[in-house]
């Protein structure tokens, strides 16, 4: 076993569900990765 966290990849994360998903992956200890169609949006995603 190695420590490091288990990995996620969210598509969809700038909004809706898929916010949620990746905001609740990450509470759960998830390295979490994120894709959108809007580029833009994600930049401000990944620092709530």
């Amino acid at each position: 076993m190695t420590d490091t966290p288990p990995l996620a990849l969210v598509t969809g994360a700038s909004s809706g569900i898929g916010f949620e998903l990746a905001r609740g992956l990450t509470e759960r200890g998830y390295e979490v990765v994120i894709a959108a169609e809007d580029g833009r949006v994600l930049d401000a995603v990944a620092f709530r």
